[in-house]
């Protein structure tokens, strides 16, 4: 909103119609302001002191400055920010020049010229227009004398619950980077939800983390750490766009930001320039590969609905910040984006491996016994199969046959890491959690390995095959009881690699991944229609999951009448897609 829009003028224009105008004793009108004042109810309308309005264009200034305030008042999470608003409204509508609020607890602006902002015979601030032109200065002020008992009025309504969190202890504002605090956050998300829900448009929001934050502290100490925390808040509340974001500290390292009426991508492109200004500063961080401090940022985006929380937005954005992490940080992740930057790996010793999640096994039980016995006679096992035959499960259920039964270390390498913007031995030295010298990540892993009994996996290794290939023979050459299982299209060719081809599921397995991807009941959907429409995928895991999603949409009859239409087997889920998104269900 801005104040004096009513008149339809730019600021100059504005005053010399106010200059002029203020001579004609027959425009003056008696008008009564009003502003937000609190109540045990809630907010309510309250009347200040009536006052003769000397011109017409007055009362149109007024009543738009107090729609101003009501709106600085709805959307501010402080006094500071609520003062911050009111100031750039002032300055764009009706103030050639700059106008400065000190609030009372400030070092307030000396002089004659600054206006005292007083509610009930106290002042709790003052305003002083600076930069004026000297033929302006009188209506300029004038103006300002107007606008200062509703803006007394707002400051005063917005200190006062600041003021009982206070001596509660629970201030909005963190007290090490001075920018909000969590509990303005979740303050602010809730009331931005709202008005996203109303205007049916997307709520957009990041978390962002210093990369490798506690090796800064224990390398420069505490106070350095401090100070960087303090640097970077300082970029998150000081981006490009201007007032059209939000940001607070959620807590230790880690930062959020909100973006209201922005899309997605807009939102993407603020915090990569976040990330560009930290990269000029150099702050150093020689406990990293890249030698300076970095950041990793998830974003997600939300229409809200009835059925929405804001608890999914943050979910999303910590999983896309997970993923950025797990990529190598310094980047962000937003949805399947992800940004280019150069993998962040922590200097110095070794720690740990991880492990993988549980899965169902779908009729692989057979199959995992097969290759938990290849094991026990070789050291390199390469699973075979095509695209979607189910291998990354697979994987997965060895991996917790290998800790859970053989009590042995596992070290998984995903396939996002593969695929990743990174070698492959820094990819294999990243699962490890391992701390890097710059180009020794092969070294590393190896040294790590060499002492223990530790089955490494590897998901999908077809885009650096060649690479892969090389980094197994290696493993195989230098370690004495480390074990490797790889997913291929293909053998990999190495001395002494054992091969297993992973089959297509059966029937039964194949009825029971379907009913899981459709949502149904296994009991229900053992029909002539569910056993007609697996014959038509081949066992082929994707394919099946592909089909259940489809069910789910357009009904299990559409999708059997059509498969059985056009007859043959269907072993490629774009293939799948393509052909039952492009032909008429039902038929």
């Amino acid at each position: 909103m801005r104040i004096g829009a009513g008149l339809g003028l730019d600021p100059i224009d504005n005053f010399q119609l106010l200059a002029e105008s203020r001579h004609r004793a027959n425009y003056a009108e008696r008008v009564a302001g009003s502003t937000l004042l609190p109540s045990a109810s809630g907010p309510r309308r309250a009347q200040f002191s009536r006052r003769y309005c000397r011109t017409y264009n007055d009362m149109l200034l007024l009543r738009s400055a107090l729609e101003a305030i009501a709106t600085a008042l709805e959307t501010s999470t402080s006094t500071s920010a609520m003062v911050a608003d009111l100031e750039r409204a002032l300055c764009r509508a009706i103030c050639p020049g700059r106008v400065t609020i000190a609030l009372a607890s400030e070092a307030t602006a000396a002089g004659d010229k600054a206006i005292a902002l007083r509610l009930d015979g106290h002042i709790v601030g003052t305003m002083l227009a600076e930069s004026v032109p000297p033929s302006l200065e009188s209506e300029v002020n004038d103006s300002l004398q107007l606008l200062a008992a509703p803006i007394a009025a707002a400051i005063a309504y917005r200190q006062r619950p600041e003021r009982r969190r206070r001596e509660a202890g629970t201030e909005d504002i963190d007290s090490l980077c001075r920018i909000p605090n969590r509990r303005a956050f979740d303050e602010r998300l809730r009331e931005a939800w709202e008005r996203a829900g109303a205007r049916k448009t997307a709520l957009v929001m990041a978390l962002v983390d210093v990369d490798y934050f506690k090796t800064y502290n224990d390398r420069y100490g505490h106070i350095a750490g401090d100070g960087c925390l303090q640097q970077v808040a300082s970029l998150l509340v000081k981006r490009r766009g201007g007032d059209d974001g939000f940001a607070a500290r959620y807590g230790g390292e880690e930062f959020v930001l909100i973006f209201e009426e922005t899309p997605r991508e807009r939102a993407i492109d603020e915090v990569q320039h976040i990330f560009e200004r930290l990269a000029a500063l150099q702050l150093e961080h020689a406990g990293t590969t890249l030698g300076r401090i970095s950041l990793s940022a998830g974003i997600s985006a939300l229409i809200p609905t009835r059925e929405r929380t804001t608890i999914e937005l943050i979910e999303e954005a910590d999983r896309a910040l997970y993923q950025a992490k797990r990529l190598g940080r310094n980047r962000i992740c937003a949805g399947s984006f992800v940004s280019k930057g150069a993998v962040v790996a922590k200097l110095s010793g070794p720690k740990r491996s991880f492990a993988a999640a549980n899965a169902p096994s779908f009729g692989r039980d057979d199959d995992v016994a097969r290759i938990m016995s290849a094991l026990h006679h070789g050291r390199m096992l390469t699973i075979v199969g095509p695209r979607g035959i189910g291998k990354s499960r697979l994987l997965t259920l060895i991996a917790n046959q290998a800790m859970n039964r053989l009590h042995r270390s596992v070290v998984f390498v995903e396939s996002e890491l593969l695929r990743a913007d990174m070698d492959p031995a820094t990819a294999l030295a990243s699962a490890c959690d391992l701390t890097i010298e710059p180009g020794g990540a092969l070294d590393a892993v190896t040294d790590f390995l060499a002492d223990r009994e530790a089955i490494v996996i590897l998901d999908d290794v077809e885009p650096a095959r060649a690479q892969i290939r090389s980094i197994c023979s290696h493993l195989c050459a230098r370690t004495s009881s480390v074990s490797i299982v790889a997913a291929a299209d293909a053998p990999l060719g190495i001395p002494g690699e054992r091969t297993i081809v992973v089959p297509p599921l059966d029937d039964d397995a194949s009825l029971a991944l379907l009913t899981v991807h459709w949502g149904g009941n296994l009991a229900a959907a053992d029909t002539a229609a569910a056993r007609g429409i697996v014959r038509h995928l081949g066992g082929n895991p994707a394919t099946i999951e592909t089909a259940g999603e489809w069910i789910h949409r357009v009904g299990i009859d559409a999708v059997h009448n059509r498969l059985a239409a056009l007859g043959g087997v269907y072993t490629n889920p774009a293939e799948l897609t393509a052909l039952l998104s492009t032909t008429p269900l039902g038929t």
